[in-house]
Formats: C-alpha cells, structure tokens, sequence
C-alpha cells in the first residue's frame, strides 16, 4: 500500500462515526498556474477548517490541465471522498485531494487529536552537532543554511543539483545519497509525485526522519507508522482570513503559523 493510500484510510479512521464535512470552496492562486504570490491550492470545508497542498506545477502539459479543473464542482460534496482525490493518476486532482486532506487534518488538530506543538522548532527536536550528516529533500535554502550552521554535513536532494552551498553542503539530484545520513528531511511534495516510497527505503537506517514544509499540515498517523519521528508544517488558524487572502493573492500573515506534531516514543 502507497503512502497516499495510507493518508487517506488514516482520515477515514479518524473520522469514523463522525458528521460529515464537506468541502466549501477550492480555491487556486488568482492568477491560476502562472501566478507567483501562491504556489498553493487551498480547501475549505464547511466546518471553517481549511488546508492547503503545495502546487507540484512542473511543466506546461500538467499547469495546463490545472488550470481547466472545475474547481467549483468540488463545493458540497463529502470532503473524505474529496480527500480520496489523492489517490487518482492525474497530478492536479491529487492537489485538491492533498488540500482536503490537510483540511481534515486541520479540523482534527483544532481539538487536539492528534495534539501539535506550536513553541517547538524542528531544528531543536532534531538536536544537531558537528557529528550528524543531515540529508534533506527539496529546495529550501533557508532551512539548509541553518542545518549547516548545526550539522557537520549536509546533502540535499534537489533536481537543479548545480546550485551551490555553505562549505559543508552537497547538493544532488540523486536520493540514493540519503544512505549516508542519520538524520533526514523529507519535503511533503514527495507524497504527491510518487518519490516518497524511494526516499523513505533509502533513508532507513537514518535514527530521525521528519516530513517538513509548508504544505505538511496533515495528519501524521500514516508517517508515525512508518517510522518517522516528526511532521513539521502549517497550522491554519483562522480558515476564513487564510480563504480571504488566498483570493486576493495577498500573504497569509497571522491566519497560520508553523507547527510540529512528534511521535510518541
């Protein structure tokens, strides 16, 4: 079973014999594929959680087809089978499957199940020292600057592998890398393109692995299964502002904040 499978029957569990929610608007950047003040796609349910999915928009056949999605076809309908989405062939649907899954995950979240941390880094859970070799998947240079202040070594896993770093930084476009490293970071773009299940097999002997980034606000049941320490993402707290400025292609400001969610030992 695929980890997006996983995803989707952790939710359903969840909200076994619970009322159901259904999916309010699925709302795209203002300016569709092209537009550059959101790479997200947003959900809002009915219950006034909403989620988001980062935009996996890589080349012009798959912005295309983005931008033909009848998005206002999703309003009303159950947001669990919505969230089932994530498990189609075509790309774009698994955006807004993603997106109501993370809306699902974020009405859970808001009454604590599972509960999440909000005055926690994942840089301090990860407790770096000149002896780890930190592996990290996509592009976020921010993030591997400060692992770099704190790690020995660091290689990232990115497809432009001709970028350069701090002294201590490797960057490649291959996973197989992440053999070497005992602690890695996993993008939740991966769960979309179908490299997730690669990267987790190569990274198995790392002691801490965490899912990170902005679109990884979602429930960590499936990734705390599968032996990751941490999910490190986005908590929405007000549904309505985030609804409100994804439409006007205005920054999100105090309508989130980032959490981390850590698997009981």
């Amino acid at each position: 079973m695929t980890i997006r499978h996983e995803l989707v029957e952790s939710l359903q569990s969840r909200y076994a014999g619970r009322p159901t929610s259904r999916v309010s608007e699925v709302i795209a950047p203002p300016g569709g594929s092209g537009e550059r003040r959101s790479s997200f796609t947003l959900v809002t349910l009915d219950s006034g959680a909403a989620g988001l999915c980062w935009n996996l928009l890589e080349d012009e056949p798959t912005r295309a087809a983005y931008d033909g999605l009848d998005l206002a076809g999703y309003a009303g309908r159950d947001a669990l089978e919505v969230a089932a989405e994530l498990l189609q062939p075509e790309l774009v649907r698994r955006l807004v499957g993603y997106a109501t899954c993370s809306a699902l995950s974020q009405a859970l979240f808001a009454v604590g199940e599972p509960a999440v941390e909000t005055q926690t880094d994942l840089l301090d859970l990860m407790e770096l020292s000149p002896a780890d070799h930190v592996g990290i998947v996509g592009d976020a240079p921010p993030l591997v600057r400060d692992l770099a202040a704190g790690a020995g070594q660091v290689t990232v896993i990115q497809r432009d592998s001709r970028r350069s770093g701090p002294d201590n930084v490797r960057i490649t476009d291959g996973a197989a890398a992440l053999a070497g490293c005992n602690k890695v970071l996993v993008s939740s773009s991966t769960l979309l393109d179908d490299s997730f299940e690669e990267i987790e097999r190569v990274s198995a002997g790392a002691a801490f692995r965490a899912l990170y980034g902005p679109g990884a606000g979602i429930l960590p049941d499936a990734l705390f299964a599968r032996g990751f320490q941490a999910v490190a993402g986005t908590l929405v707290l007000d549904g309505a502002a985030l609804a409100r400025r994804q439409r006007g292609g205005e920054k999100w400001g105090d309508a989130k904040r980032k959490f981390v969610a850590r698997a009981q030992a």
